[in-house]
Formats: C-alpha cells, sequence, structure tokens
C-alpha cells in the first residue's frame, strides 16, 4: 500500500462503500420480495376485479343505450302502442338497468374497501422507490471511492496545484514553506470559497466528462439491483398520506346515517 493510500484512509473507505451497498442490495432484495408477495400482489388483484367491474358497468351501460334505440324505433312502428314487443323491450331495459346498478354498487363498495390496501401498497411501494435510490447512492459511492484508490493520489495532486493558484510561497519563522492568499481575494472570499474558485476549472471538466453519457450513453445500472418494479404503480400515481387520511374521512362521512 502506499503511503498515500495509507495517509487518505481510502482503501479503508472503499471497503466500507462496498460493504454499504451489499447491505442495501440485501435489503432491497428483501423489500422487493415482501412487496411482490404483499399488499404489491394483494392490490394488483383487486384492481383486476375492479377493472373487470368496470368493463362490465361499460357493456351493461352500452346495452341499456341499445334497448332505448330499440325501444323508440318499435314503438314507433308499433303506432305507439303497448305491443308485446314493445312491452318485451321495456322489460330487458329495466332488467339490465337493474343489473346495472348492481354493478355500480359493487365496484364502490370494492374501491371502499380497498381504500386501506391502496393506502398500504402506496406506502410499501414509496419505501422500495427509495431503498432502491438508496442503494444506486451507495453503489455510486462504491465506484466513486474504487476509482479513488487508483487514481486519488493524481486528483488530490491537481487540486492542490489548483488551490495555491495566485499564492505567494512564503518561509515562515519555522523554516516550513506556506502560501498567503491574496489580499483581495481575501477581502471578498473566505479560504473555502477561494479554493473552491481556484478549483473550479477541475471540477468543470469533471461534470464535461458526464455529458458523454446524458447524451444517451446512459450509465446502466448493476444488475444485482435488478429493475424497479413498482407493480401495480408503474401507471399509477402513489396515494400520498394525506390523501388516504382524506378518503378515510371521507369514507366515514358516508357511511354515517342521515
Amino acid at each position: 500500500m502506499s503511503d498515500f493510500l495509507e495517509r487518505s484512509g481510502l482503501i479503508q473507505k472503499a471497503q466500507r462503500a462496498n460493504e454499504t451497498y451489499s447491505d442495501a442490495v440485501q435489503a432491497l432484495i428483501q423489500a422487493r420480495h415482501e412487496f411482490s408477495t404483499g399488499s404489491g400482489k394483494e392490490f394488483t388483484e383487486a384492481l383486476k376485479i375492479q377493472d373487470e367491474l368496470k368493463a362490465k358497468i361499460a357493456s351493461s351501460e352500452q346495452a341499456i343505450q341499445e334497448y332505448e334505440s330499440q325501444f323508440q324505433e318499435e314503438f314507433k312502428n308499433s303506432g305507439y302502442e303497448r305491443t308485446e314487443g314493445v312491452q318485451a323491450i321495456l322489460r330487458a331495459k329495466s332488467e339490465e338497468a337493474e343489473i346495472l346498478q348492481e354493478l355500480r354498487d359493487a365496484l364502490a363498495d370494492s374501491e371502499s374497501k380497498n381504500l386501506d390496501l391502496d393506502a398500504k401498497a402506496s406506502s410499501d411501494a414509496d419505501s422500495l422507490r427509495r431503498l432502491y435510490m438508496a442503494t444506486y447512492h451507495a453503489w455510486a459511492r462504491a465506484e466513486f471511492f474504487s476509482f479513488m484508490t487508483t487514481h486519488g493520489e493524481k486528483i488530490g495532486r491537481v487540486m492542490t496545484l489548483a488551490k495555491r493558484i495566485g499564492t505567494m510561497p512564503k518561509i515562515g519563522p519555522n523554516g516550513h514553506r506556506y502560501y498567503e492568499v491574496d489580499p483581495l481575494e481575501r477581502m471578498s472570499s473566505s479560504d473555502e470559497d477561494i479554493e473552491k474558485m481556484r478549483q473550479g476549472f477541475i471540477m468543470e471538466a469533471f461534470r464535461e466528462c458526464t455529458k458523454h453519457y446524458e447524451e444517451g450513453n446512459g450509465v446502466e445500472f448493476p444488475s444485482d439491483m435488478g429493475t424497479l418494479d413498482l407493480g401495480p404503480f408503474s401507471d399509477r400515481s402513489l396515494m400520498t398520506p394525506c390523501e388516504a387520511f382524506a378518503k378515510k374521512m371521507q369514507r366515514e362521512t358516508l357511511r354515517q346515517p342521515a
């Protein structure tokens, strides 16, 4: 191990970053399994039932419209008499209207019962999303420290050179060299701000390097992270805690007797 790596502690930092990433991946795998077999799965199944009810409602509404058209035509053709054909259409329309109401009631009841499940699944999905991004952040740190163990010494050197731009080397009373900040710079900025300003061209060069990836050459996530699958919320907004509370209050209000 070089003196630089030993003094900088980069090896230890890289090891800790890798351990943190490994722990984050394991937590992510566990959370993904719990969501996909728990609230995420339950809510997906509940939404499937609701979608089936909605399809039946749409079909029933279409049937009623067709019965109405048939009635108008049959009633007109019968000379506006209550013939058996006219009454048969009215009976079919009435029966379909009853079916439609039952379907609508079933959907409303399903949506009300699934409110708590929606809130729970939303919360679990949001936790999974946050954990996924935290794992990505841990991976980025691990990649950075891995890079620094190889190139950190050279980067540290050029950053130090940049920090001393515009300073005047002097020999102090103890015989050691030090660098005095330009008086004009000290009047306008803190030492930290001065360093950042002088090292700015280096940071700008780093940012320029990222444009290669931002312009169509995206960085791929590590395979052990998998993909972020939020199940029923892939194309559906998460319910916020405030929305869940408001809907619960509305549900309780509707339950109260008039």
